[in-house]
């Protein structure tokens, strides 16, 4: 078939996961075609077309990404893939927003009030929870009591417990929504719901760090 038949579209030589440059317009990571061209990123690991593949601007298309990106930032730390290719001074809060637009838009969508309520049921533990799920908030008081949130919105990420931190049956994974939650958080700069709340020398990977291991998500 004639290249013209074929829809173009841009090339992509930026990782969806976590920004870094993974080509160039002559060796994309996705080429004009849309078709993946299987080149590793130095930086959170992914492949494309292996884990990355995504309908850009919806949140049922890119919940994937922004699950591995939670991922990779929580369980492995935010490690470099390559230690070598990680440029001096490096912060993940200001590398984070060089995602594609499309990969980090929209906003997680609300889920019902039944779904909601039956998440609560099956979350194992009625004890009482201080440290948030998505972003490892720690000092804002209890987000659980005995297994029912407190609606204490955290002024880190701002998740409202109960609302944004709950597990949904009918994902690949359970923790699917929290972890996904978390990279859509990051992939728009990790701003804080409450910025003067935040501390000096703020770490968010020291933050991260602190998520119990519950959420941290599966590679």
């Amino acid at each position: 078939m004639a290249d013209e038949e074929w829809p173009v579209v841009p090339v992509e030589t930026l990782c969806r996961v976590c920004g870094n440059e993974t080509g160039d317009e002559e060796h994309p990571s996705w080429d004009r075609y849309g078709a993946p061209r299987y080149l590793i990123c130095d930086c959170c690991g992914i492949e494309s077309g292996l884990g990355d593949d995504a309908v850009a601007g919806t949140w049922e298309g890119t919940v994937n990404l922004h699950s591995r990106r939670g991922t990779w930032v929580t369980a492995r730390g935010a490690a470099w893939e390559d230690p070598g290719g990680r440029p001096p001074g490096w912060d993940l809060v200001e590398w984070m927003p060089r995602v594609p637009a499309g990969y980090r838009t929209p906003p997680p969508p609300p889920a019902g009030p039944e779904r909601l309520r039956a998440a609560w049921r099956a979350c194992p533990g009625a004890g009482t929870e201080t440290v948030c799920r998505v972003c490892g908030f720690a000092d804002g008081g209890p987000r659980w009591h005995e297994g029912v949130p407190t609606g204490a919105r955290c002024p880190c990420c701002g998740a409202e417990p109960g609302v944004d931190d709950v597990p949904l049956a009918g994902t690949w994974r359970d923790e699917v929504r929290v972890v996904a939650r978390r990279g859509w958080w990051l992939a728009n700069g990790a701003r804080w719901a409450e910025p003067a709340a935040r501390p000096g020398g703020w770490d968010v990977v020291r933050q991260l760090a602190a998520v119990p291991p519950r959420w941290h998500g599966a590679e």
